[in-house]
């Protein structure tokens, strides 16, 4: 089938969860025999990334369109993609479906009898102000009314969707996001070798944060609760890779100087996928304390696991109800309580269990992209 991708992010030039995702699933659906071509903006910054990290299939096409955040440069981005989404794809796939811009392609493609299905990444909207919950609600509604199918990243969205839109119920599917077991495989990296070429100290233990430092990630929290873990564990120290804006990373690490924890905390830009890999497989617990709905999933904890290395997390994550599943994968604790998250992470680093590695092989990324043809295909 013809199939086109629609997601204002790609990497390498966007790392995050959501974009990582869609590389993954078109390289997948690919070498299911689709044809794929994926539209995204054409980056005004690039990450550090390196291209050879994000490799493409053969029947994989990128196109990058001009896209600024004014409405005029929108608009403009929305001409140039409704021409290319009217050139005979048998399904157009919106991915984010709260994104204003995914809303308009969909409508467009509504208006042009285009088949077109959703996934939504998280429902941060409705963790929002009222106006913001209001104008979730009636994209959302608008979107799915008309989609072939939608998809959710996680059973927690889904059961909050299928309450708030109980009409579209039947036509909303939970897949998860995948693991790349080609980068992140346990068996793959040696500890001390990593540790040494990324010049962790493997006398002290490490936690390890990944993800945008924002206020939504719970970063904060992480910091208190870190404090709390020094005190009786002094040997303990924090990694922390990721970016966000200036002046509010720069004002974290004054609250860690405040709380004499700045020599303890090593902050790294976007690694890699090969020494991110790397770094998970050195640290011994990885901590995740989102905060809100806009956590959809959290990939990170997967990658992790992967690794085997276990995770402490919130219960607002969508994987959750994964790393709940399982006890050999870590903890899940209430948000926004630094005491929970310092004892819980004190839990972990003191019972030193092996990760079940076996209970993630349904989390291929061929796997997941089976789940999407089945109901490309129509066979729910």
């Amino acid at each position: 089938m013809k199939l086109a991708l629609v997601h204002l992010g790609f990497p390498p030039e966007d790392l995050a969860g959501g974009a990582k995702y869609v590389y993954y699933l078109a390289n997948e659906l690919a070498m299911l025999g689709n044809k794929v071509t994926v539209f995204t903006y054409k980056a005004e910054e690039t990450s550090n990334a390196m291209e050879s990290d994000y490799p493409l299939k053969e029947n994989v096409t990128v196109e990058r369109l001009n896209y600024r955040h004014l409405p005029v440069f929108r608009e403009k981005f929305l001409v140039g993609l409704n021409h290319r989404l009217s050139k005979g794809f048998d399904l157009v796939i919106g991915f984010q479906s709260l994104y204003l811009t995914t809303t308009l392609a969909l409508r467009h493609c509504r208006r042009k009898s285009i088949p077109y299905a959703c996934t939504t990444f998280d429902l941060g909207v409705f963790s929002s102000a009222l106006t913001e919950k209001i104008r979730g609600r009636l994209q959302l509604s608008e979107v799915f009314k008309h989609m072939v199918f939608g998809t959710v990243i996680s059973e927690k969205s889904r059961a909050v969707l299928a309450k708030k839109f109980p009409e579209f119920s039947d036509r909303i599917f939970t897949i998860t996001p995948g693991i790349d077991f080609n980068v992140f495989n346990a068996e793959k990296v040696n500890r001390n070798e990593a540790a040494e070429e990324l010049a962790l100290d493997r006398k002290s233990r490490h936690l390890l944060f990944v993800g945008r430092i924002a206020p939504e990630k719970g970063i904060n929290y992480l910091f208190e609760a870190f404090e709390i873990v020094k005190q009786k564990n002094p040997d303990v120290k924090l990694v922390v890779v990721g970016e966000g804006n200036d002046h509010f990373v720069e004002n974290l690490k004054g609250q860690l100087e405040h709380r004499n924890l700045r020599e303890s905390t090593v902050f790294l830009t976007m690694l890699s996928q090969q020494e991110l890999a790397s770094l998970y497989g050195c640290c011994d617990l990885t901590v995740l304390p989102s905060t809100t709905m806009a956590e959809g999933f959290g990939m990170v904890l997967l990658e992790s696991l992967a690794m085997g290395t276990p995770v402490v997390t919130t219960r607002i994550a969508g994987a959750a109800y994964i790393v709940e599943g399982n006890p050999s994968f870590g903890s899940v604790v209430k948000e926004a309580d630094s005491v929970e998250l310092a004892n819980a992470i004190e839990k972990e680093l003191k019972r030193k269990k092996k990760v079940d590695l076996k209970a993630l092989k349904n989390f291929s990324w061929k796997e997941i992209a089976r789940q999407y043809q089945k109901l490309i295909e129509g066979k729910r």
